[in-house]
């Protein structure tokens, strides 16, 4: 995993133009890293992210289990959440 994590934070661009989705991505997997069996739900994750712009949060944790990095499921509650792959 912290292989899968250094080769994504390698692809970021290095200036201030980073995509805000990037950038939640990459605080996305450090906390999964740093809390390897942690799992959360897009609220969970808006809240411990401090963020409520839900289109980059989306675009992130997507782009994060289309490659492999994060896998969701749902819960029996209906809701969807994600964890460390």
């Amino acid at each position: 995993m912290e292989a899968l994590i250094g080769n994504w934070t390698k692809l970021m661009p290095r200036d201030d133009k980073v995509d805000s989705a990037d950038r939640i991505a990459s605080e996305i997997l450090s906390y999964f890293n740093s809390n390897p069996d942690a799992e959360d739900t897009l609220d969970g994750i808006s809240k411990w992210l401090d963020t409520e712009s839900r289109g980059p949060l989306d675009k992130a944790l997507r782009t994060l289990v289309e490659k492999g990095l994060l896998k969701k499921r749902l819960r029996p509650d209906g809701q969807v959440a994600y964890r460390r792959k």
